[in-house]
């Protein structure tokens, strides 16, 4: 396996592609991360986590407390597509013991981004009522308590039906005359408001915790390192670094236990640490090209003749199995006759659902359960997200599933985590955000948190699940055995801030956010023009020798190096500032980026024309399909490119019931029989 990251065509020139380096290495599983993908007209941009966020209009999707786009702390272009990359490679890996052929991956940054806003970027021809998009609030259901600190409630989300007038006792509120909205909000927030800040945060969350409401603290993301829970996921490791001593930091994220336990292999290198050991490693002699690796069959997508149960609601179930439905696998939602409760949540589940067959089935029902286990033998993984003890009691666990079909391998995500001492909190994306240091750091010096709008701790936590089943198929085809794999949201909110540890002397310093949500300091930020926003990342002294030459002014001796260019930050950024605000954002970005200098215009349209981009479209990066309600619709297309076993999108999201009918015709139900079971409400299907 080879893993690179530099721009299209570097390694060509030293003969290291892969079109070179492939027939010596026809096994070899050859991993390209760049900014964008080769064959689009932005191939050859910067791949710069902060100017892809602009360049895309991802800053645009983001809420903060100003207009404009707003800077995003944690890296997301950069984390979403290292995602993909391993998605990709693990993919390539699983197909590798099939085909005995290794092939090419690629993903990008700008790929990250389209993964990160599955909820958010979709085009339908027809928009049907009720339409829901997310909310546009930079802090819906974010309180501040008496005592100064902040938490983050999601009282009324999620459950159907469960009685939650504790809320009301708890908070000293009249709930009478109050409405609610689809996410479970309510239009008196300011009561809430109001209530909550005249508690003290512990008395809060105890009171709502032992009730099983939804909340957690927002606090920074070291204060997760040390939580009980997190260090029982081990997504809390402390490892022995030779310079620092013991570093606590983030773990791994999901757990197989039916393989040889993973664990984290030692500390970061210094440069240069290993180069004697692996130059003795190395043959004298150049070695000759290897053979493939033998065949056992023939397949055109990487998960070509697997088959997937997917028993999720929301978005941090779903999501992963979508993910694998993409690379090739058959998935089969099943749903129960009221449907996934992010149903109503439209675009977060056109999301995470396309291409599934869409299968009703009551599982509260004795036939209902037999349908589920009929399908349990049928299918390679079995998939869901619902509280630990939840699939127990419907008779869909674990322990059930390897009954019924001994080698299947069977995920299971959930909030907190699958053991430890709050496995059975309720939880959702938001509340990961805000114990995990996401909400504080986007807010900005002295502002207070912010939240994020794409979701991406439920996503991080699907797609690592996806990882995790890959990891399971690929053992699978090695040993013949399956297993139990799982992951949580928490752990995903971890890993969205592994750059945060705790050494002996305390926990590490992070990049902070400035106050206008703009970005790290004066050459890394968006800076606003006289018609828009340019954004400005000027990395190491060969930008910096660039951007003195464009910007008169800087040539000065308070910006003779790196320590005097930090030691006057706000002068720095007062003269590029100057020089950026009198131009337009378009003649701003010329000057600069014709020095040399990496800059990119922050465009609001971006996140809107880019289903129309020719070469975007060309690239395989937007699906567009035909759908039952909605018409023409387009969302995101793949997200990793495999070249001998590309992906394959199967289809629109379904409709709840659409494929009820002939996914039990195929479990051997008759047109009768299963005419009976509609009639009894163990199933249905769309009129």
């Amino acid at each position: 396996m080879l893993v690179e990251s530099f721009p299209p065509g570097y390694l060509a020139a030293r003969g290291l592609d892969f079109a070179t380096v492939s027939p010596h290495r026809p096994a070899l599983v050859y991993c390209s991360l760049t900014g964008y993908p080769r064959t689009t007209e932005a191939a050859t941009r910067p791949a710069i986590d902060l100017l892809v966020q602009a360049r895309s209009g991802m800053q645009y999707e983001q809420p903060g407390f100003r207009a404009g786009p707003i800077f995003l702390h944690a890296p997301l272009p950069s984390i979403a597509a290292s995602y993909l990359a391993v998605e990709g490679i693990l993919a390539a890996l699983y197909a590798r013991e099939v085909t005995g052929r290794g092939q090419w991956v690629e993903t990008s940054l700008y790929q990250g981004v389209l993964s990160f806003t599955t909820q958010l970027w979709q085009d339908p021809e027809h928009r049907v009522e009720p339409w829901f998009e997310i909310g546009f609030e930079p802090r819906p259901n974010i309180y501040q308590c008496a005592d100064g600190l902040w938490v983050h409630s999601m009282h009324f989300a999620g459950g159907r039906g469960k009685d939650r007038s504790i809320v009301w006792e708890i908070l000293g509120i009249d709930p009478p005359g109050l409405e609610w909205n689809a996410t479970g909000g309510q239009a008196f927030d300011d009561l809430v408001r109001d209530a909550v800040g005249r508690m003290q945060r512990q008395d809060l969350l105890d009171q709502f915790w032992a009730n099983e409401i939804a909340i957690a603290p927002v606090r920074p993301a070291h204060e997760a390192l040390e939580d009980e829970q997190v260090v029982n996921n081990g997504m809390s490791v402390v490892v022995e670094d030779p310079q620092l001593g013991p570093v606590r930091q983030a773990g791994i994220s999901f757990r197989l236990h039916g393989a040889p336990k993973p664990a984290v292999q030692g500390p970061q290198p210094a440069v240069g640490q290993h180069t004697g050991e692996v130059l003795d490693e190395l043959p004298s002699e150049p070695a000759r090209a290897r053979a493939s690796r033998p065949a056992k069959r023939s397949i055109a997508h990487a998960l070509e003749g697997i088959k997937i149960l997917d028993l999720g609601n929301f978005l941090a179930g779903p999501f992963g199995p979508m993910l694998l439905g993409d690379l090739g696998a058959t998935v089969y939602k099943l749903e129960s006759p009221l449907g996934d409760q992010m149903r109503p949540v439209t675009q977060p589940f056109n999301g995470c659902q396309r291409g599934k067959l869409d299968v009703v089935v009551d599982l509260k029902t004795p036939e209902g359960l037999e349908i589920a286990h009929r399908l349990m033998r049928e299918v390679d993984v079995v998939h869901h997200n619902m509280r630990p003890g939840v699939a127990e009691r419907l008779g869909v666990d674990y322990e059930t599933a390897k009954r019924l079909n001994p080698t299947v391998i069977y995920c299971h995500t959930t909030m907190w985590g699958n053991d430890g001492p709050r496995a059975t909190w309720p939880g959702f994306d938001q509340l990961a955000q805000a114990s995990c240091g996401l909400e504080q750091e986007l807010g900005g010096e002295g502002n207070g948190p912010n939240w994020y709008r794409f979701g991406m701790c439920d996503q991080a936590c699907a797609v690592q699940s996806a990882l995790a089943v890959l990891m399971a198929l690929y053992w699978r085809e090695r040993t013949g055995e399956g297993q139990l794999v799982d992951t949580s949201i928490v752990n995903g909110g971890v890993h969205l801030n592994t750059d945060a540890w705790i050494g002996p002397d305390g926990w590490s310093e992070r990049p902070r956010t400035d106050q206008q949500q703009t970005g790290f300091g004066p050459l890394y930020r968006l800076y606003p023009t006289s018609d828009g926003w340019l954004a400005l990342a000027c990395l190491g002294e060969t930008h910096w020798r660039a951007l003195v030459k464009a910007v008169p002014g800087l040539d000065d001796e308070r910006f003779a190096d790196a320590a005097t260019r930090a030691a006057n930050a706000d002068a720095l950024g007062d003269v590029l500032g100057g020089f950026i605000a009198t131009r337009t954002a378009r003649d701003a970005f010329d000057v600069l980026d014709g020095a040399g200098v990496p800059v990119e215009l922050a465009e609001e349209d971006a996140r809107r024309r880019w289903f129309d981009q020719a070469d975007l479209v060309a690239a395989g990066l937007v699906a567009d399909y035909e759908h039952p309600l909605y018409g023409r619709f387009r969302q995101f297309g793949h997200v990793v490119h495999l070249s001998e076993t590309p992906g394959r999108i199967a289809g629109p999201p379904p409709l709840l019931g659409q494929h009820s009918r002939e996914v039990l015709a195929a479990l051997g139900y008759s047109e009768q029989e299963i005419a009976e079971l509609a009639e009894r409400g163990v199933t249905l299907w769309p009129a």
